[in-house]
């Protein structure tokens, strides 16, 4: 009889069939099949059990799975070696029990032959702490999300969310906005001087720091320079080998591809799916690279050899090191040492014999990942770097050099930026006078700390904890589709519903956006996959804080609500009340005081720091063309649209292409814009419309489905899922 080999992936199915032979049968899940309800909390709060539903859509997946399972001879569970692939797993036994049916657990961490047998060869049982540690991460996420969300909605308005680590993530953000709001802008200045085409900086005064702030300070060093002496007080050459950067985990590749590629934390993993899945090549699928929600850095001996083998063979010895490079493990992790680094499965399969079966965004993002997995193999670059001090008085300027004398990694892979400057210190023996050819300053001004990026997030993320491998993607994601966050080109600025929403949730539960109190969280969930710790014994002293917050929370309540309305002295034009500032949907209006009975409500401007109704909107520039009067943009319920400034007397108005800073997915060239049809409804469309027809009700992500690979990714609801009827795709 046949065994059953049970996937989480469609697209998996076709490459793992071709390796196993006829005697097995593989099918897939198309991600998790049970999960908490939506309508409800789902959990007991007396035994903090979750209370798990089918998935909507999954009952004829779960009954194809039974029917299956009931000629074989076993079960093979081989869903992705992760907690959420462990958790799959225990569901879908759980839907087997009662069969005379083993069921077994593989670990597919690369779908090529090697990869596949090796697993099906040392088949385990499921790992309950990491299905454990998957449940409580579960649990704690809807606590936070179901328990603190709707007391932001009595404050502000329903629909707002709190998260266990969205709510850290966007704190970070809303922190950082607010240094570069309040950040105040110094002038400062740097000397320099030039001898035979060399610069020089200043960069100590009496053994300090150089920090010129002062005009006259400057005015003062600048003559004392320029009638003083230029002595040679250092001249050194050192060697330094310049080494390569380890193979890539998550967090590091999507830094890198957002860096290098502009690709977004989502699409980084999306494409990254694909490659570890599978590639329709000439000799069949074949899975490019190894799983890619990983934190480790360790490299199979295998591997190693594979890559020695061809570094020797494509790029000659003196390239590779006498013993292969190895990199210490992230600190403080014990879990996700069980995956290898980010690598190509073959390194046959080079980027140049893969491109043209692929498109252009998934054949960037495995160069990056073979040149990077390649390069790490491989000799440090050599570098000669030469330093001159020059002494004037109580000034000491400095002057750098650099030339490569070894190329080594870099043959392959490079980063950052190291300009070559030629410094021929025998020219400048020790006590020589130099005479400048210019002295000179620059003035400068401080500038305030950047804005977050994808790739600076993620790695702030990391580096305190926050957030693991496989949700770094989500979180962002999450914050700009809350309108906590916004884009703005490849800024993320907070906004000032993000920036309220942080105010509240420092005030009312500070723990829940305290960065130690997630990492530590986060610590606990490691620490139940590893065997260290009780799961129900984590979540029960979690439910016990979390309820006496919301019983603090309760007392104050009435008077945050009435805090956060703020009045003004305007008067309702229709019932003579006044107007009260109240948050909605699209953030910030006039409502009057008098609501429901009164539903009066207009925009308003900010203008000598008071409040006043905005009739009028921004100017556009353009002229109306039924009256002539001033055309202004202005926000309505179903986002902009431009008016005539002589309303009601003229009651012209037109559409604005509301753009989503999403490229069309199907003709890559227009920009996905929000349209509104005669009867109000939304919809989504390509700017370029007649040229492409592109239309959708749901919003398109901008990215391919990856299970089918003709469909687009779209929203709905929560879930992200493809647009095909007849695909199943759909994840979180």
């Amino acid at each position: 009889m046949k065994s059953l080999i049970i996937v989480e992936s469609p697209t998996k199915v076709k490459t793992i069939k071709k390796i196993v032979g006829k005697n097995y049968d593989v099918t897939a899940t198309v991600g998790h099949v049970i999960d908490l309800p939506k309508s409800k909390l789902g959990i007991d709060e007396e035994t903090l059990e979750p209370q798990y539903v089918t998935i909507k859509g999954k009952g004829p997946i779960i009954k194809e799975i039974i029917s299956k399972a009931a000629s074989k001879e076993r079960v093979i569970i081989a869903t992705d070696p992760d907690r959420e692939g462990e958790a799959i797993a225990w569901h879908v036994k759980s839907k087997l029990e009662g069969r005379d049916i083993i069921v077994q657990r593989a670990r597919f961490n690369e779908i090529t032959d090697t990869g596949i047998l090796q697993a099906l060869e040392e088949l385990t049982d499921i790992d309950m702490d990491m299905v454990y540690s998957q449940q409580t991460r579960r649990i704690l996420d809807r606590l936070v999300g179901y328990k603190i969300s709707p007391v932001l909605w009595r404050i502000l308005y329903k629909g707002l969310s709190a998260g266990r680590v969205q709510s850290a993530a966007l704190r970070l953000v809303v922190e950082r906005e607010k240094e570069i709001r309040g950040f105040r802008v110094e002038t400062y200045w740097e000397i320099f001087c030039i001898f035979e085409g060399i610069k020089a900086k200043l960069i100590k005064i009496d053994g300090k720091k150089a920090d010129i702030r002062d005009k006259a300070l400057l005015e003062e060093l600048l003559s004392e320079i320029r009638q003083g002496e230029f002595t040679v007080v250092k001249a050194e050459e050192k060697e330094s080998p310049r080494r390569p950067l380890p193979p890539f985990r998550t967090s590091t590749l999507q830094q890198e591809a957002y860096n290098r590629l502009g690709f977004s934390a989502r699409k980084t993993m999306t494409l990254a799916q694909r490659l570890y899945e599978g590639i329709p090549l000439p000799s069949g699928n074949a899975g490019l690279i190894t799983y890619m929600r990983t934190d480790s850095l360790r490299v199979s001996g295998e591997a190693l050899n594979m890559a020695r083998a061809f570094i020797q063979d494509k790029y000659g010895a003196n390239y590779c090191p006498e013993k292969p490079n190895f990199y210490g493990k992230k600190k403080g992790n014990k879990i996700q040492d069980a995956h290898e680094a980010i690598r190509p499965t073959l390194l046959s399969l080079t980027p140049d014999e893969v491109q043209g079966h692929m498109e252009k965004d998934l054949y960037r993002l495995y160069r990056l990942i073979w040149t990077r997995f390649v390069a790490s193999q491989m000799m440090p670059a050599r570098y000669i770097n030469s330093v001159l001090h020059l002494e004037n008085g109580r000034t000491l300027f400095e002057a750098t050099g650099s030339r490569r004398t070894f190329e080594g990694f870099e043959k392959v892979y490079t980063f950052g930026q190291r300009d070559e400057v030629e410094l021929d210190l025998s020219r400048y023996p020790l006590g020589s006078v130099v005479n400048p050819d210019k002295v000179f300053s620059e003035e400068k001004e401080t500038s305030p700390p950047p804005y977050y990026t994808d790739a600076t997030l993620v790695k702030k993320l990391e580096s305190m904890g926050i957030g693991r491998p496989s949700t770094y993607a989500s979180i962002i994601s999450v914050l700009i589709s809350r309108r906590y966050v916004e884009r703005d080109s490849k800024k993320l600025k907070a906004t000032d519903l993000g920036i309220t929403v942080t105010d509240y949730l420092v005030k009312l539960f500070p723990k829940i956006v305290d960065y130690a109190f997630t990492s530590h969280m986060e610590e606990d969930l490691d620490r139940i996959e590893s065997g260290e710790a009780e799961h129900k014994a984590i979540l029960e002293e979690f439910h016990r804080e979390l309820t006496a917050w919301l019983k603090e929370v309760e007392k104050i309540l009435p008077a945050l609500k009435e805090e956060n309305v703020e009045e003004t002295s305007l008067v309702c034009e229709k019932c003579g009340k006044p107007m009260v500032v109240k948050w909605g949907r699209n953030g910030k209006f006039l409502a009057c005081s008098g609501y429901p009975e009164c539903k009066n409500t207009m925009n308003f401007r900010m203008e000598n720091g008071e409040i006043v109704p905005d009739t009028t909107g921004d100017l556009t520039g353009e002229k109306c063309p039924q009256c002539g009067g001033d055309l202004v943009m202005k926000q309505g319920r179903y986002g902009k649209f431009i008016a005539c400034s002589n309303y009601p007397e003229c009651r012209y108005t037109k559409k604005v292409e509301n753009k989503t800073g999403i490229t069309c997915p199907v003709c890559g060239k227009g920009d996905v814009v929000v349209k509104r049809t005669r009867k109000g409804r939304l919809f989504y469309g390509c700017s370029r419309y007649p040229d492409c027809e592109f239309v959708s009700w749901n919003k398109p992500t901008g990215e391919r489905c990856p299970q089918c690979e003709k469909g687009i990714l779209v929203e709905k609801g929560k879930k992200v899922a493809c647009s095909e009827k007849d695909c199943t795709y759909e994840e979180s």
